[in-house]
C-alpha cells in the first residue's frame, strides 16, 4: 500500500523517478542511451554510442554554469509574492521574475514592491524554465498541491524547499548545465602562421638570389682563353667570390674537351666552304 505522507522514503523515491523522467525529455546534449542506463543503475560510455542517438548526432555539450545569485534572486521574488498573502505557480513565479506585465500574472499583487521582479529579464525563456525546473529537482524549490479558493480546483503552488535555507545563506552553491554548441578543433595560431610564412618567403627570396647568380652571362671566349670566371661588373664588384662547383683539375679537362670541340667545328666549317 502506497503512503500518503509526501515527506515518506517511498513518495520522496517516486518523486524522484518522475523528476528523472523529466530531466530525460528536456535534456538534448548528453546522450540518450547513457541516460537511459543511468535510470536503471548502469553506466554507459557516450563514445560508445557513435551518433546513433538524436543528442550525439546534435553535436551539443554541456556548460555548467553558476546560477546561485539568479537562485537567491528567485528566492527573495518567492518571500516578497507570500508577503502581499498571495501564493503563485512555478509558471507565475518564472512570468514575474522575466518582468512580465500579463495581467494572468500580476493580478492582485504590486509588482513595485516584489524584490526581484524583472530581475531575469536578461534570460531566455527556455533557460528560465531550466533554471526553474532544476531548482525543482535539487529541492530548492518545491511544488505542492493546494486547493485554489472556493472553486474546489487544486493547483500547484510553489514553495521553498528543504535546501533554500542553504542557498540563501550562502553555504550552499547551484550550478545548472546548459546546452551550447561544440567549437571548433583548435588550429595553429596566427602568429605560428606568420611565422611560417615569413620563413617560407624568405627561403623563396634566397632561392630566387641564387638562381639568378648561377644563370649570370659568361663569355665564352674568355673561357676557352682560359679564364672560367664571368667579367666582373658593377652589380658584382661587391659580392665575395664564389667558390667553383668542379675542382681545378676538372676545370682544365673540361677546358680542353671543349676547346678541341670548337676546333672540330671550325674545321668542318672550312671543309664547308663557310668562312
Amino acid at each position: 500500500k502506497s503512503s500518503t505522507n509526501k515527506y515518506s522514503s517511498a513518495t520522496r523515491r517516486k518523486i524522484d523517478q518522475l523528476y528523472a523522467c523529466l530531466r530525460y525529455c528536456e535534456d538534448n546534449f548528453e546522450c540518450r542511451r547513457t541516460l537511459q542506463l543511468q535510470f536503471f543503475g548502469e553506466n554507459f560510455d557516450p563514445s560508445n554510442c557513435n551518433k546513433t542517438c538524436d543528442n550525439c548526432r546534435e553535436g551539443l555539450v554541456a556548460e555548467n554554469r553558476s546560477v546561485t545569485n539568479e537562485t537567491r534572486e528567485i528566492l527573495q521574488l518567492l518571500s516578497s509574492v507570500h508577503s502581499q498573502n498571495r501564493n503563485c505557480t512555478l509558471l507565475g513565479l518564472s512570468e514575474l521574475w522575466r518582468g512580465s506585465k500579463n495581467k494572468q500574472h500580476t493580478k492582485f499583487l504590486l509588482t513595485s514592491s516584489l524584490n526581484g521582479y524583472g530581475g531575469g529579464s536578461k534570460h531566455s525563456k527556455h533557460d528560465v524554465d531550466r533554471i526553474m525546473h532544476a531548482l525543482v529537482f535539487e529541492n530548492i524549490l518545491e511544488e505542492t498541491a493546494q486547493q485554489a479558493g472556493a472553486s474546489g480546483f487544486a493547483a500547484d503552488y510553489v514553495q521553498p524547499g528543504s535546501k533554500a535555507q542553504s542557498v540563501l545563506a550562502g553555504t550552499s552553491q547551484v550550478f545548472v548545465r546548459f546546452a551550447r554548441k561544440k567549437g571548433p578543433e583548435k588550429k595553429a595560431t596566427t602568429k605560428k602562421k606568420k611565422k611560417d610564412t615569413a620563413t617560407k618567403t624568405k627561403g623563396k627570396k634566397k632561392s630566387k638570389k641564387s638562381a639568378k647568380s648561377a644563370d649570370s652571362p659568361i663569355d665564352l671566349d674568355d673561357f676557352l682563353d682560359g679564364n672560367p670566371e664571368p667579367a666582373a661588373s658593377a652589380a658584382n664588384v661587391s659580392r665575395q667570390a664564389v667558390t667553383g662547383v668542379f675542382s681545378a683539375e676538372h676545370t682544365s679537362a673540361l677546358r680542353a674537351r671543349i676547346q678541341k670541340l670548337v676546333a672540330m667545328w671550325a674545321a668542318e666549317e672550312q671543309m664547308a666552304g663557310n668562312k
